[in-house]
């Protein structure tokens, strides 16, 4: 079943919601909510620092221009916030295409240049840069055990780790278990694994037992390691502060905690969103107008309908007033990850035809 909406699209939130796991539980089922955990206490720490680099970014441009220039709207400050953030000499590269971009060079000689604008704003963004590279690690290192655990063990060696949970010992031995398996089975290399084993410890180690349930402190670990890569000055006047809001806008419901991930097609940017069982396939649209965009949310809508392939599945096509290059496409996780890179590819097709 495909519905058709234009609404504000909240994720809903698994039986780890808000960093808790009760006990017992399942071992395969608690592999899961581990990393809803994850990326729960991830995504707030996400949302802090992308809060961040957005006022790093506005203040920039305040300073070169007096006042935020009409072409910096809500979208181009994202674009600019995603450039900014990304490491290396492709960061480089993202940071001036997106400036170029911005017809607003050039017009006073006395303002800086796009070229050091570029620069200005690499500089002025690379603590946040280095804590965004460090939060994509240590959830990618957490993820490729569970991964591991779920996809390449061997069926007789899945059945030793998936056995009810019923309290916090079990837990911590369960947790070394699977670090054992991983470690003594896995295909990675010794620079990786290290790497990987310290941060899936550490990960384990950040729960503790209330009221037989387990309860995270994973924000606590993420937080003091993000020290590591914020100076003092910028944690604790911009960092601290934009995650209370991250954190209080996150209990208030009003935004998703989930993880990111990004592919371009034909100036297509998806970004799929998962958190517990609802996953949220985003379209950017850049320089589409509202009407084709209207137009191609009804005709997507009507092509995954038509898709046998897609008929137990409840999916929703929707648009957001607020945000008018995307279209979104929500549904509930399918039981196979190929159905739902179908859907994505077929969705991609559509919209790039």
């Amino acid at each position: 079943m495909v519905v058709l909406e234009t609404r504000n699209l909240k994720l809903a939130k698994g039986r780890s919601s808000a960093g808790q796991i009760p006990l017992p539980i399942q071992g395969e089922e608690l592999l899961g909510s581990l990393i809803s955990v994850m990326e729960y206490e991830t995504g707030i720490a996400d949302i802090a620092v992308n809060d961040a680099l957005e006022f790093l970014i506005l203040k920039e441009f305040a300073d070169w221009f007096g006042v935020r220039p009409r072409e910096l709207d809500q979208g181009m400050l994202k674009k600019i916030r995603n450039s900014a953030s990304a490491p290396g000499n492709q960061g480089d590269r993202r940071t001036l295409d997106a400036l170029v971009s911005m017809d607003i060079w050039g017009k006073d000689k006395k303002k800086i240049t796009v070229d050091e604008a570029a620069h200005s704003l690499r500089l002025a963004t690379q603590e946040l840069r280095r804590a965004k590279t460090y939060l994509f690690h240590q959830a990618k290192c957490v993820r490729s055990v569970t991964s591991f655990i779920l996809e390449d063990l061997a069926t007789n060696k899945k059945k030793s780790v998936f056995v009810p949970v019923e309290d916090f010992e079990e837990f911590t031995k369960w947790g070394k278990d699977i670090w054992t398996y991983w470690r003594d089975l896995s295909s990675m290399d010794l620079k990786n694994r290290l790497m990987v084993s310290n941060f899936w410890l550490n990960f384990i180690d950040s729960f503790k037992l209330e009221d037989e349930v387990l309860i995270s402190h994973y924000n606590s670990t993420i937080q003091n390691k993000l020290k590591d890569f914020i100076s003092p000055s910028n944690y604790e006047s911009l960092f601290e502060q934009e995650l209370s809001k991250a954190e209080a806008v996150v209990k208030l419901g009003q935004s998703p905690v989930s993880r990111d991930f990004d592919l371009k097609i034909n100036d297509i940017k998806l970004e799929t969103k998962i958190a517990g069982r609802q996953v949220l396939l985003i379209f950017g649209l850049n320089n589409w107008s509202s009407e084709k965009i209207a137009e191609a949310q009804f005709g997507l809508a009507f092509a995954l309908s038509e898709d046998v392939d897609f008929s137990k599945l409840d999916v929703s096509v929707s648009s957001d007033s607020s945000q008018v290059n995307e279209i979104r496409v929500s549904l509930l996780k399918p039981n196979s990850p190929d159905i739902l890179a179908k859907l994505a590819e077929k969705s991609l097709k559509y919209l790039g035809s």
